[in-house]
């Protein structure tokens, strides 16, 4: 069991790392689309899957956050065309 906890703490922590580099929504897609291939083939491990699931739940949260920001930017454009800055709105 402890070895399993140890596994486990270090894909979290990979997961983790992953999802530290900054990737544009388009790599963390093709990411996915990786992860999804991988958790097809029969021959995948419980523990190796879980790890592919994992890191592709964390490609996932950063597309999102990424969507969500260019949602928030298309959102200030002005009627005129111009661009405000939404830096300040951001609730980080």
């Amino acid at each position: 069991e402890q070895a399993e906890g140890q596994n486990l703490k270090q894909s979290t922590e990979q997961a983790e790392a992953q999802n530290m580099k900054q990737t544009t929504i388009e790599e963390s897609f093709e990411e996915l689309e990786e992860a999804i291939r991988k958790l097809e083939d029969p021959k995948l491990s419980l523990e190796e899957a879980f790890s592919v699931y994992e890191q592709a739940m964390g490609s996932l949260k950063e597309a999102k956050q990424r969507l969500d920001r260019v949602e928030q930017k298309v959102a200030l454009l002005e009627a005129d065309g111009s661009y405000s800055d939404f830096s300040e709105y951001d609730e980080r």
